[in-house]
């Protein structure tokens, strides 16, 4: 989404191997999802590999058997958890499972 996003347009993109199987690859042609997220998506922020798994794995030590894509939106959280503008706030990450195995 987000080299969409850069490029103005629906690009096609290669999905490549990953833990959030959930925003791997390209978008389809004609998706909804492009301009909301153009739209109304404040910050982009990209998470390798890495901090997805140590994400995953704090989720799955408290038993929830999160997917990758939750395990994305939590290690952005815990990326951005002291910047000015959200510490000391309440922060919501929403956290899926419907793909996970448990």
């Amino acid at each position: 989404m987000l080299e969409s996003i850069k490029a103005g347009e629906i690009i096609d993109m290669e999905s490549l191997p990953t833990l959030s199987e959930g925003t791997a690859g390209g978008i389809e042609k004609g998706s909804i999802t492009f301009p909301i997220c153009r739209d109304l998506v404040d910050e982009w922020v990209v998470v390798n590999e890495n901090y997805i798994r140590k994400s995953l794995e704090f989720l799955h030590s408290l038993h929830e058997p999160a997917e990758g894509a939750a395990a994305l939106a939590l290690a952005a959280a815990k990326i951005h958890i002291n910047d000015k503008d959200i510490r000391d706030k309440n922060v919501c990450v929403v956290l899926c499972g419907g793909n996970a195995s448990a």
